[in-house]
């Protein structure tokens, strides 16, 4: 009997945690993908975001003012609108300069080694768009 009301007490338990802890690894993993993307953003190799917009989240000494302001752009857009305007931003504005970074046809002046390859994989794009929702204002970031 004593082991069996000790599985009982260690089931009871384990039940109790458990949606603790599957809520903490969730919020990790949303913890890593934004951190990952806010990686992507400042890195000069892939994102390089930071040389036409700014973010005041960001401790970095040159930031671009060509594009807008994306110290709130979590507040004002959601994560699929985040995703269209990053991977093709033609769509909304035909005429834009930012560049597309999935998209992979119809391109032009494109050096022949990343010919029908996207700047950006599709996990950077998820955890780039991760860190966007992430600024929601000046001096905020969830």
């Amino acid at each position: 009997m004593r082991a069996s009301a000790g599985g009982l007490v260690f089931l009871t338990i384990a039940l109790l945690i458990a949606p603790a802890v599957s809520d903490a690894k969730t919020y990790a993993k949303k913890t890593d993908k934004a951190d990952r993307g806010k990686a992507v953003f400042i890195d000069r190799e892939r994102g390089h975001c930071l040389l036409c917009h700014q973010v005041s989240q960001i401790n970095e000494s040159f930031q671009g003012n060509l594009g807008p302001d994306l110290s709130n752009v979590g507040a004002r857009l959601g994560s699929e609108m985040l995703y269209q305007r990053i991977a093709d931003p033609t769509v909304y504005n035909p005429d834009t300069v930012m560049p597309a970074y999935y998209r992979t046809q119809g391109l032009t002046q494109v050096a022949q080694a990343y010919l029908n390859q996207p700047v950006l994989s599709a996990n950077e794009m998820e955890d780039l768009v991760a860190f966007l929702l992430t600024l929601q204002g000046p001096d905020t970031q969830k």
